[in-house]
């Protein structure tokens, strides 16, 4: 199943979710004593790309207040989970070490690639910006699964597919006015948020959100 399958198929499923009341309402945004946190490459968007999305945010506001919407300096794609979310989580002086040489080694041999960024699509927890990136960020994925299957090192990687979203909003209240959400997200299926370059990866812990968060190194790409 190809990038668009997958994305067409996921937001049908999406829309059927909403339409029914069945959206998933994230406990933890109101809750304080969230502990999950986890080990992830992250890639952030461009400024103009940004602005781009938080233009669209501004409307999604409009239509219902109570969206938990993604700050700027939150937003972001993942590239590769090596610890989900986990409750409690402390990572340890090795863990870091050894996700810095094994990222270092594999992505600093990569040229920078590009990102295209376009429409809106729902799930039923979450509406989220369609990435769509050159082969070189699914080669990188590759090779690191292969790296840690050839060291037997364990990983909990977040994403089966090979999809490449931007997380917007979460649902933290029953949406509002569900036909005119949907519409908006339909409508905005296909809108064009712009391109840009990949040339940095974050290695990041983080908690679910990206609200709380310590960046392990930023690992250049070859330009």
């Amino acid at each position: 199943m190809d990038l668009e399958e997958i994305y067409n198929k996921k937001h049908k499923q999406g829309i059927d979710s909403i339409i029914n009341g069945n959206e998933f309402l994230d406990e933890y945004l109101n809750n304080n004593d969230d502990t999950r946190k986890g080990i992830h490459l992250l890639i952030r968007p461009s400024e103009k790309v940004i602005k781009s999305i938080q233009n669209k945010a501004r409307e999604l506001q409009h239509i219902d207040s109570n969206l938990y919407i993604y700050s700027p300096e939150c937003m972001h794609f993942t590239l590769f989970s090596y610890i989900n979310q986990t409750k409690n989580f402390i990572y340890k002086k090795e863990q870091k070490e050894l996700y810095q040489r094994l990222s270092k080694e594999i992505i600093s041999n990569f040229k920078k690639f590009t990102i295209s960024c376009k429409g809106l699509m729902l799930t039923d927890r979450t509406i989220l910006v369609k990435g769509y990136p050159e082969r070189t960020m699914n080669d990188i994925r590759k090779k690191i699964r292969e790296t840690l299957y050839k060291n037997n090192i364990s990983y909990t990687e977040l994403y089966k597919d090979d999809i490449c979203h931007l997380s917007l909003v979460r649902f933290k209240n029953k949406i509002a006015n569900r036909e005119k959400l949907i519409k908006f997200v339909t409508d905005n299926y296909d809108y064009n948020f712009g391109l840009f370059d990949v040339s940095e990866v974050e290695l990041i812990c983080h908690d679910w959100y990206d609200t709380k968060r310590d960046i392990f190194d930023r690992i250049k790409l070859l330009t």
